[in-house]
């Protein structure tokens, strides 16, 4: 990020082993996560179904864009 910060995105699992997508946000001199950023550093989604985030865009305003990707086998 131009502020010298680092986003990340993935994935990490519930308690029930089901894929959820994952954003942290790190601080510029690297020693730990930006708790201004989501809760405490990090942000989990919470939709039902198995995803990740795949991508990030950042936004001119700063905000950033998790791009997911969907991997659930129930449905369309």
């Amino acid at each position: 990020m131009p502020d010298g910060r680092v986003a990340v995105a993935g994935a990490t699992v519930d308690g029930n082993n089901n894929p959820k997508g994952f954003l942290a946000r790190l601080t510029a001199d690297g020693s730990g996560l930006d708790t201004s950023f989501g809760s405490g550093g990090s942000f989990i989604e919470r939709a039902d179904g198995h995803s990740e985030f795949v991508d990030l865009l950042l936004q001119p305003d700063g905000r950033l864009l998790g791009i997911a990707d969907n991997n659930s086998s129930q449905g369309v």
